[in-house]
């Protein structure tokens, strides 16, 4: 997604995402498939939104109530996160965005922006199986430092930007 999705204050409710229904495989495959509201954010803002009893259940398949990747630019804001489960298996899983930095090849680096958000207790981001091999977070559940982010090269701001944001 590259754009504007404006919210303008409403709830979305009730559903359900599930890796092996979206065809995900172990022939490289699984990394083509994400689950969330929206699969990839690129240089886009999503903001103005309440996400209520999202839940899925995958492998191999990058998880956030809002986006599966964040990259270059992208912003979340006045979002809020509730009664939501997502669980995954083997990747990232974030209570706004599973990964971010997983894509940018960018030598100018813009940061992802969370301003506002609120994940609040009712919650549960979780792994499937007590796997060991899981990165969850409140808000972003992996950071990839790619090659337009490595250490070396990003800005002073660095990948990330957070703001007024409660988990």
């Amino acid at each position: 997604f590259k754009g504007t999705f404006d919210g303008n204050g409403h709830t979305i409710k009730n559903f359900y995402q599930n890796t092996w229904e979206m065809k995900g495989d172990y022939n490289g495959n699984y990394y083509n498939t994400a689950m969330g509201l929206f699969a990839y954010v690129y240089n886009a803002t999503i903001k103005n939104l309440t996400v209520e009893n999202f839940s899925s259940d995958g492998e191999f398949t990058p998880t956030g109530v809002i986006a599966a990747y964040a990259d270059f630019g992208a912003t979340f804001e006045n979002i809020a996160i509730i009664h939501c489960n997502p669980r995954v298996y083997n990747i990232g899983n974030g209570g706004i965005v599973g990964c971010v930095g997983w894509y940018t090849k960018e030598t100018v680096y813009t940061p992802v922006k969370f301003e506002n958000i609120t994940v609040d207790n009712t919650n549960k981001i979780t792994a499937l199986w007590g796997s060991w091999d899981v990165a969850c977070g409140g808000i972003v559940g992996q950071y990839y430092p790619t090659s337009g982010q490595t250490s070396a090269n990003k800005p002073a701001n660095g990948g990330v930007h957070f703001e007024n944001c409660h988990v």
